[in-house]
């Protein structure tokens, strides 16, 4: 039988009021914890909750009761223990096996009742502190420019996914984290952190680092909320879109001819293994009245009919017979956002395929260890 073994770690950061606000506290138990791990979120995060009548240990291996008369962990009357901006990791497994770091990052919020619950975010909080100042970049500037700017005397490093340029893109009186959620809304750019690294693009696996993980629904999955579909049941549209620089009327100061920026877009449905096409630059689109519809952002695409082609390879993904939907399994193997699943099917093998995770759903504490796994597309091995 698996024994659950945490560890978390609390690194508290000097403020203004509290320059020696400096140790370093190590817990070897978590009443619960609960985080949410994605690209579509922009910022991992969660709940961490602990025991007030717990002990850690100091950067010395002393041990010290958080509970004691010495110690105030919910800061109501002199230094609190723990406060907003205090890095935390939390780290879980099984005895006999290595941790597995389920999140790293800061505490953002420390509440006041007991147990002491933490709410929690990665870097992104970081990124929600850091005002930028106003900066118009051109169209010879790229997206890692754009990126190298917003972290710029962090500490943090960047990696861009799409190699595309944006054009004239203004950043003012925002901070890094509104720039980067406008990326997203405008543009299709998804970000996140992997680590200290900062993630953006429209194509937003990373195939450097997706491992394979296989599941049986006979040995280690516990629940699912899964459904096999079959093609001929999938309904799919996209819109797909793009801002291109056209003619303007005129010329510049500097003789030069003036240009603007138009938005092209096209809705493409998939019909069989085929698709139709409509232009919908216009803004007028029709409803969707059944089944998924998705948006595509497509920085190469200089043309309707380009955007159409590039979308329906996009949209063949997710066009396929299996399963969609989530599973539950235990804390081992331990998956990762952009990892592979290989789900196996004893009674009908049939149904067996390899699967895109989407998201995870981390939980642990006294009731043992879980991950909630989304999955996203089918892969053709």
């Amino acid at each position: 039988m698996y024994r659950v073994k945490f560890e978390i770690s609390i690194q508290q950061v000097a403020k203004k009021d509290y320059p020696n606000h400096t140790k370093k506290m190590v817990l070897n138990f978590v009443t619960e914890y609960s985080v949410d791990s994605s690209w579509k979120n922009l910022t991992d995060g969660g709940t961490v909750v602990i025991p007030k009548n717990l002990y850690y240990r100091d950067a010395l291996n002393n041990k010290i009761a958080l509970g004691s008369t010495n110690v105030n962990a919910g800061g109501f009357n002199g230094e609190p223990l723990f406060m907003k901006g205090d890095k935390i990791t939390v780290k879980s497994g099984y005895y006999g096996d290595n941790l597995e770091t389920v999140f790293d990052g800061f505490i953002t919020k420390v509440g006041s009742k007991i147990p002491i619950e933490f709410t929690v975010e990665d870097n992104m909080w970081l990124l929600k502190q850091k005002p930028m100042d106003a900066k118009t970049f051109t169209s010879s500037d790229t997206l890692e420019d754009i990126l190298n700017y917003l972290v710029a005397g962090t500490g943090l490093t960047v990696k861009a996914l799409t190699k595309t340029n944006l054009g004239p893109f203004t950043i003012g009186n925002e901070t890094a984290a509104k720039v980067l959620s406008r990326l997203q809304s405008d543009y299709g750019l998804e970000a996140y952190f992997r680590g200290n690294e900062l993630k953006c693009g429209v194509y937003i696996y990373d195939a450097e680092t997706a491992v394979k993980h296989v599941f049986d629904f006979n040995k280690n999955i516990i629940d699912d909320d899964l459904e096999y579909m079959r093609k001929d049941d999938v309904k799919l549209s996209c819109i797909a879109h793009n801002t291109i620089t056209v003619d303007g009327q005129g010329t510049t100061t500097d003789g030069q001819p003036k240009t603007k920026k138009k938005r092209i877009a096209v809705l493409v449905e998939l019909v069989g293994d085929s698709y139709k096409a409509t232009d919908v630059t216009d803004g007028h689109t029709p409803a969707n009245e059944e089944g998924e519809r998705r948006t595509f952002f497509f920085p190469g695409a200089s043309t309707v009919e380009q955007l159409g082609a590039l979308a329906f390879e996009q949209l063949k993904k997710y066009y396929y017979s299996g399963f969609k939907g989530t599973f539950t399994t235990f804390g081992i193997p331990f998956v990762k956002f952009g990892d592979n699943v290989k789900l196996i099917d004893r009674k009908l093998p049939e149904r067996n395929g390899l699967y895109k995770v989407k998201s995870i759903k981390y939980i642990g504490g006294i009731g043992g260890i879980r991950q909630q796994i989304e999955l996203d597309f089918r892969i053709n091995e």
